[in-house]
């Protein structure tokens, strides 16, 4: 398994709540083997009413390094994130 370091944001205990409620969170870094990823997290619901809402306007949603979980917490992060480098 590759090694990799995981950094919120500083801010980000503080308002973990907030997130959580909100289904979404962005400016998560994973480093793994030397390269940096920004993650951007979204619970299924939320997503959902973001692509609604950009393809109004748009033809294409696109986000890159999103992770999809149940809930947008610390706890389900890390297990998201250990679950996608342990699998490669």
């Amino acid at each position: 398994m590759s090694k990799y370091e995981l950094q919120f944001p500083n801010w980000y205990d503080d308002f973990a709540w907030e997130h959580e409620s909100k289904g979404w969170l962005e400016d998560v870094i994973v480093t793994c083997d030397g390269v940096s990823y920004r993650l951007v997290i979204y619970s299924p619901i939320r997503l959902h009413q973001d692509i609604e809402g950009k393809l109004c306007g748009s033809v294409v949603f696109f986000e890159p390094n999103l992770i999809v979980i149940p809930v947008v917490n610390r706890q389900s992060i890390e297990a998201a994130v250990d679950l996608l480098v342990r699998t490669g």
